[in-house]
């Protein structure tokens, strides 16, 4: 019988325990190659407000349409052999979102929306910009973002960097006056606080 220094079984036990840890705690791995797929569609609905929030991963991008409802444009990372199903749906004029995520994967959205429409619009990694909309509150913990064109009120909150021209993440705000065009400095202070137009 052969015989193992305690070294070799302690590693052993170790290398067993955290298996199955991961197994009871849900955890799994999926190999093979990153793959993207469209997930486009119109909401013919009219709508009032857009809530794209929750995103773990993935740019977003909000332009002024030219219609009461809004076009979707949705480009899907994924691994594994099947796309995740993403959706969304209309409540009270207020169009929110699904990714459909439960792995490894990432969404980058194209808006086209109302200009009469206030958007909410979060995410955890990647850049976000907003144009040309009535209001905007934007919220991002990594990554670039660009407000311009907002008509009214627009708030931004930011996880990391903070000021302009920050390593990690840029904020530039543009609102739009109701006679002409004027630009506004943003205030901004880093690590989760929030920039506004300085009044």
């Amino acid at each position: 019988m052969t015989s193992h220094p305690p070294a070799a079984r302690a590693a052993r036990a170790a290398a067993v325990v955290l298996t199955a840890g991961l197994a009871m705690a849900g955890c799994s791995f999926v190999d093979g190659p990153r793959r993207t797929a469209r997930a486009d569609t119109t909401v013919a609905e009219a709508v009032t407000a857009v809530e794209l929030t929750g995103t773990g991963a993935g740019s977003i991008e909000v332009t002024p349409g030219t219609g009461p409802g809004v076009t979707v444009r949705r480009t899907v990372h994924y691994r594994g052999d099947t796309a995740p199903t993403a959706g969304q749906q209309v409540s009270g004029g207020v169009l929110t979102f699904t990714d459909g995520c439960s792995g490894n994967c990432s969404i980058d959205y194209r808006l086209e929306v109302p200009a009469t429409a206030k958007v909410t619009l979060e995410s955890d990694s990647g850049d976000i910009t907003v144009t040309g909309v009535a209001a905007a509150e934007v919220e991002a913990d990594s990554g670039d973002v660009r407000a311009e064109g907002i008509a009214g009120p627009l708030r931004i909150s930011t996880g990391s960097g903070g000021m302009p021209g920050g390593p990690h993440l840029r904020l530039t705000a543009t609102p739009l006056h109701s006679q002409r065009h004027a630009r506004r400095p943003l205030r901004a202070r880093s690590c989760g606080s929030t920039g506004e137009p300085a009044r």
